[in-house]
């Protein structure tokens, strides 16, 4: 192992803290470090500044320092590089680090010597009226606000699946089926598959199943405008357009009659877990108790 680039939760002083003894702990052990040049600012210059664009090919793995949220930011920058990330928990739930702050100096070797298991999971490309968009676990639409629905017509490679008035849908990865998908009642899917899981929103319908799609499908999403209603003796639309989420990272208007395009994308999210890790244990201990990690 040559180099290991650094990515630290920016917002957490902890993530600083850890960060600069973790890149003095590798120096010594004569393994090279960088991080990108913001990091580097934020660090006080003490870890050599090198744009992520430049990782390719000099850097063996990202070690991600933050929750879920800095993971799935790392993901999306380190994705189309093909750079595996190892991520350390300073978050609370932390689905997606595999390692805790207190195993970081005795599981690291292991990682430094080649033996880390690579894990390759399927992403989406999302496109809107503001460009393109990588997704690691979904891109949701989403009413505005609250009280109100909206109506989504939902179209699968070219043909009209079903039209959903609801508060939103997801269209999810099987590593975001754990996420927001879950929460309102998607499937767990194992996160090796190729599959785009879309899920109604409290939908106002009998029929508010998920489906599982094949991890190929091309899907658009249209708003469509809301019927009309009488307020204050004028008649008006109802529904004035939705919200385009990815990752819970990203947001941007849809007008009505605005569309949202998810298929997969051509770039990998490449984890690294120690031999014999577990998709099915890990959900277990995370999801399985109901408790926060």
């Amino acid at each position: 192992m040559r180099t290991v680039g650094i990515i630290p939760n920016l917002e957490k002083p902890r993530a600083g803290k850890l960060a600069a003894e973790v890149a003095a702990w590798l120096s010594q052990g004569g393994i090279g470090v960088c991080c990108a040049p913001e990091a580097a600012r934020f660090l006080g210059g003490n870890i050599p500044a090198v744009p992520v664009a430049n990782w390719a090919g000099g850097v063996g793995f990202g070690l991600v320092l933050g929750g879920d949220g800095t993971i799935l930011k790392a993901a999306r920058e380190l994705a189309p590089w093909g750079i595996p990330l190892l991520g350390v928990n300073l978050g609370r739930f932390g689905f997606l680090a595999e390692l805790e702050v207190g195993e970081v100096y005795a599981q690291l070797p292991l990682f430094l010597e080649g033996k880390g298991e690579r894990e390759e999971r399927m992403l989406l490309a999302v496109r809107s009226g503001e460009g393109d968009f990588l997704a690691v676990n979904e891109a949701v639409v989403a009413k505005p606000g609250i009280s109100r629905l909206i109506n989504l017509e939902v179209e699968v490679n070219g043909s009209p699946l079903f039209g959903y008035r609801a508060d939103g849908v997801v269209l999810a990865t099987p590593t975001g089926s754990s996420a927001y998908s879950f929460s309102c009642g998607g499937p767990l899917v194992a996160p090796n598959l190729s599959a785009i899981i879309l899920t109604p929103v409290c939908p106002h319908s009998l029929f508010s199943r998920s489906l599982v799609l094949d991890g190929d499908a091309r899907v658009k999403v249209r708003v469509e405008p809301g019927e009309r209603r009488r307020r204050a003796g004028r008649r008006r639309e109802a529904a004035e357009g939705a919200i385009l989420s990815v990752d819970g990272q990203h947001e941007e208007e849809i007008n009505r009659g605005g569309e949202v395009s998810v298929a997969p994308a051509d770039e990998r999210l490449c984890l690294l877990h120690r031999p014999g890790w577990s998709f099915f244990t890990a959900a277990r201990r995370k999801l399985g108790s109901g408790e926060w990690a």
